[in-house]
């Protein structure tokens, strides 16, 4: 766990600064899954090798898994972006988001609402943004309505997010959809699910189920089952 801990946290500017944000306020009936690198060969393929979630692996989790898990959700770190509204700029974190996972991590909106179905379907521009944000582009303000510049790209603000103590890094929000389709070119890739537990699901049952899944995924994605290094599971049961 904590080999791919250190391997993500070098791994990119978006990624490196938004890996560790929410796990405080996560929901004590939830748990996290990264891919990662892998650390022996295997199947023929060589011993370093990087691999993602897909969105396709969502429905595996809760189609095969669902004696496990209750609900599922998932975001996806991109390099940062310079923000921009009228002539005020910061540089800012960018994250693709699925709306179930606002509630699953315990964040707040102060404004406005969170990414919706709508916004995933339609692939629509829109952003969440930070109390970071608004303080430096916004001196503070309500900025829902407004529109800011992400790079060269316009988003439209939706809602503000309530910053996490102490947390100077600022974050856009947008739907996974829109970002997956502007930042990865249309490459389904992931950088993290976050799910939450069935009520019946005790913290005896967390490694059957880990091991389960890694097995599952190792079948799909060819690396040995005993590579605990990769899809890197972390659970709030056993925190």
């Amino acid at each position: 766990g904590i080999f791919m801990l250190v391997i993500l946290l070098g791994s990119g500017n978006g990624l490196k600064n938004g890996l560790m944000s929410n796990f405080g306020s996560q929901m004590i009936n939830s748990g996290s899954i990264f891919g990662g690198y892998t650390t022996v060969g295997y199947g023929g393929f060589n011993r370093y090798r990087e691999v993602f979630m897909r969105n396709e692996d969502l429905d595996v989790i809760m189609s095969e898994f669902g004696d496990y898990v209750k609900d599922i959700s998932a975001l996806d770190w991109y390099n940062s972006a310079t923000a921009r509204y009228e002539n005020m700029t910061i540089t800012s974190g960018m994250r693709g988001v699925t709306p179930e996972i606002g509630p699953m991590l315990g964040e707040e909106i102060l404004y406005g609402r969170y990414i919706n179905s709508i916004d995933m379907k339609l692939r629509r521009k829109t952003a969440v943004v930070d109390e970071n944000i608004v303080k430096v582009l916004f001196k503070g303000e309500n900025p829902v309505g407004k529109t800011l510049m992400a790079g060269d790209i316009p988003f439209k603000i939706v809602g503000v997010l309530k910053t996490e103590q102490y947390s100077t890094w600022p974050n856009i929000l947008i739907p996974l959809s829109t970002g997956q389709l502007i930042y990865s070119k249309g490459d389904e890739k992931l950088s993290r699910a976050t799910f939450v537990f069935q009520d019946s699901v005790t913290e005896k049952d967390v490694p059957v189920f880990e091991q389960a899944l890694r097995t599952r995924m190792s079948k799909k994605y060819g690396f040995s089952p005993d590579d605990m290094s990769v899809f890197y599971i972390w659970n709030n049961m056993e925190s």
